[in-house]
């Protein structure tokens, strides 16, 4: 905005004293336009770049930790007989159409 209020004035008293022509303020519009395209292009891409850079530290940071032995505890097998009983047990997709 800042830049199209300093050419909007500069061109108009420019041309109001004669100085440049209406032909060449338009070709400085146009040619500021075609240097600040690439370069707003270019601060775009440092974004995209940054943005990879976080999301690979967060990834490095989540490769980087120590594996947590897990606590499995102590099982005693010699109490378990290996027989398995169900009581009482229903279930249905259908409600009142037991299956089992």
């Amino acid at each position: 905005i800042a830049l199209g209020f300093v050419v909007w004035y500069g061109g108009l008293k420019a041309a109001t004293n004669n100085a440049i022509s209406i032909g060449e303020i338009m070709s400085f519009i146009m040619m500021s336009q075609m240097l600040f395209r690439p370069l707003r292009q270019i601060a775009d891409k440092f974004n995209t770049l940054q943005m990879g850079m976080v999301a690979a530290d967060r990834v490095f940071t989540i490769l980087d930790e120590d594996e947590k032995e897990l606590d499995l505890g102590k099982h005693l097998t010699s109490h378990i007989k290996g027989n398995i009983s169900f009581k009482d047990v229903k279930f249905s997709y259908i409600k009142d159409q037991p299956i089992l």
